[in-house]
């Protein structure tokens, strides 16, 4: 049987990371969660998760930069980032792809 996906879950918002955490549970290993950019910086390189569900709206530094920071990495190269954000504004959209 293959292993379960492994993923951190990043956010500022604690009931979205536990909603998520539960939501996800059923089908993926959460391995880690981070509420701010030390942490997650932190976490994802222990973890070296599959996944990362990064917040692009932190408050401290924005997401872009968390991803811009963990593709400098080389460990975690192949680390597939997923962005997500309250805000919904197409500038928004265009700067995750």
């Amino acid at each position: 049987m293959p292993e379960p996906m492994r993923v951190v879950v990043v956010d500022d918002h604690a009931m979205f990371r536990t909603g998520v955490k539960s939501e996800l549970s059923a089908h993926v290993e959460v391995v880690g969660e981070a509420e701010d950019v030390d942490s997650a910086v932190a976490v994802i390189q222990s973890t070296r998760p599959d996944v990362v569900l990064l917040d692009i709206g932190l408050p401290e530094m924005d997401g872009y930069e968390v991803a811009r920071r963990l593709r400098l990495m080389p460990a975690l190269r192949h680390t597939l980032l997923i962005a997500h954000s309250g805000y919904g504004e197409e500038e928004h959209l265009e700067r995750t792809r």
